[in-house]
């Protein structure tokens, strides 16, 4: 493989003629490059969700070996959920900053690390919740790196398919903590209780942060980072490794009109950014305390008050439809818009846990569960590709950041509300957590922008000038006529001053 050197050469050798980054990106496709990344990402989005999938499991076992009443039971995740909300910015903010690399080897050291001790401490509730708070930490930090990792490496034409294929992960991580669960403390022959269950959970962590050596950094920072020639290198080795070749030239770096410091919080409030970020909050906080108080708290409760289906039935229901709603949806998104499958799947999603009740047996009720899963999939696939998508490379991350924390927020209150209100009945419960769905689905038909097969923007500044081409450029491509429409020229249009 060409070492740095010989790439200068190139550079040099054709020094008249310039190319823009996703003209680099088609050329270097879809192959080996960012099937290893793929592989990166998914390793990470595991360890990141094992983190939070431990909870139907361990909240029995920890409450059986503490004496915690049940109401107590459900505040087990809040010492995760305490860590995971400054991780979430602070993961954000390193990222923008310092660099996606090395924000993903912090943070799936911390989560390993944190994880392992964990498992191997003695039997110390409070120990535990501070280990447990601090691998929240490296989990909210992770949390906006797993789709950068492969986002700024993707074609635009088929970059939602890719990054569904990174939620299918999801099915897989929730299908591996049920097995791994089942296997330490279900089964009698092979029961190994709570702590090897934390130890076999760390293992990803450990992986992800030890291969992580081996991560390239984004060229798209590079770029933001005046690295322009360090973002060509990476490209060069990306194209040799799918058997491709750059053009000659030189890669075209951010113009100095349009530099930014990056990581800046105040940058999601600007006048082009203020109504998604707000948006998107709502959608975020609405649908994961949804997700929460419906499949991982709820069904633990219905289950000890003589539901039919169990608390591993359940999961594995989940998980399957957690999978096949990722991939169903994967050939389509580019083609539909990120909108439209979240508006539709969270909808879908809490319409049918308004049915719950009408389940007259046991197989009805796994099933409703496997199509509610499916659905809620889908959509959060795409929430967190559109979140991906809609914020510029300088603010990407802490973008993303910010709307997880919220995420974390309804995570957090979610058993407190959920404490509150089972006093009232479990109709009511089903009833609120199904309409935050249904809120959230709502929210996102109001997103004022679509990103599908649109090439993600470098700076807010960069953004503003150029919004008026989002939706255009989407109908575009999803028509696909034969006959191309007539082209205004948006080269020559004038950069706006930041708008704080």
């Amino acid at each position: 493989m060409a070492g740095p050197s010989e790439s200068q050469e190139l550079v040099s050798s054709a020094k008249t003629r310039t190319y823009k980054y996703e003209e680099a990106l088609n050329l270097v496709g879809f192959g080996k490059f960012q099937y290893i990344l793929l592989l990166f990402a998914g390793m990470g989005y595991v360890a990141d969700n094992f983190v939070l999938l431990s909870f139907p499991f361990i909240k029995e076992e920890l409450g059986r070996e503490y004496n915690l009443p049940w109401y107590k039971e459900s505040f087990v995740p809040f010492s995760v959920f305490t860590g995971m909300l400054p991780g979430a910015f602070l993961g954000g903010i390193m990222a923008d900053r310092m660099g996606r690399r090395p924000a993903y080897i912090a943070s799936f050291g911390v989560v390993a690390i944190a994880g392992l001790l964990a498992g191997f401490i003695p039997s110390n509730f409070a120990l535990l919740n501070v280990l447990r708070a601090i691998q929240g930490v490296g989990a909210g930090a992770a949390a906006p790196l797993v789709m950068t990792t492969i986002s700024e490496f993707c074609p635009a034409k088929r970059r939602g398919m890719y990054l569904m294929f990174v939620q299918a992960f999801y099915g897989i991580s929730q299908g591996i903590s049920t097995a791994v669960a089942a296997l330490c403390m279900s089964a009698e022959k092979t029961r190994l209780g709570w702590h090897w269950y934390f130890i076999l959970l760390s293992i990803p962590s450990v992986l992800a942060f030890g291969f992580s050596e081996f991560l390239p950094e984004s060229p798209r920072y590079l770029l933001v980072s005046n690295r322009k020639y360090d973002a060509q290198e990476v490209l060069y080795r990306a194209a040799m490794a799918n058997g491709r070749l750059l053009p000659q030239g030189e890669l075209q770096g951010v113009s100095r009109s349009e530099m930014e410091k990056r990581g800046q919080l105040r940058h999601l409030f600007t006048k082009s950014l203020k109504r998604i970020s707000i948006s998107l909050y709502v959608i975020h906080f609405a649908s994961f305390m949804a997700m929460w108080g419906l499949y991982l708290w709820l069904p633990n409760y219905l289950h000890a008050n003589g539901s039919s289906v169990n608390v591993y039935e359940q999961t594995a229901s989940q998980a399957g439809g957690a999978l096949l709603g990722a991939l169903i949806v994967a050939p389509y998104i580019d083609r539909v818009g990120r909108r439209v499958v979240i508006g539709t799947g969270f909808v879908l999603s809490g319409l049918i846990w308004l049915t719950y009740y009408v389940a007259t047996s046991k197989a009805l009720s796994i099933l409703l569960n496997l199509f509610s899963s499916t659905c809620a999939s889908a959509a959060f696939g795409a929430l967190m590709t559109y979140t991906n998508e809609v914020y510029p490379t300088t603010v990407r991350s802490v973008g993303q950041g910010v709307a997880y924390a919220f995420a974390r927020v309804g995570g957090m209150i979610t058993p407190s509300i959920g404490v509150t209100i089972i006093a009232h009945g479990t109709t009511m419960a089903v009833g609120l957590f199904s309409g935050l769905y249904i809120i959230a689905g709502l929210a996102a038909f109001t997103l004022p922008t679509e990103t599908a097969s649109i090439e993600l923007e470098d700076t807010v500044r960069q953004r503003k000038s150029r919004e008026p081409q989002f939706d255009r450029l989407f109908r575009r491509a999803k028509k696909k006529r034969s006959r191309k429409p007539r082209e205004r020229d948006y080269s020559a249009a004038p950069l706006l001053d930041e708008e704080e």
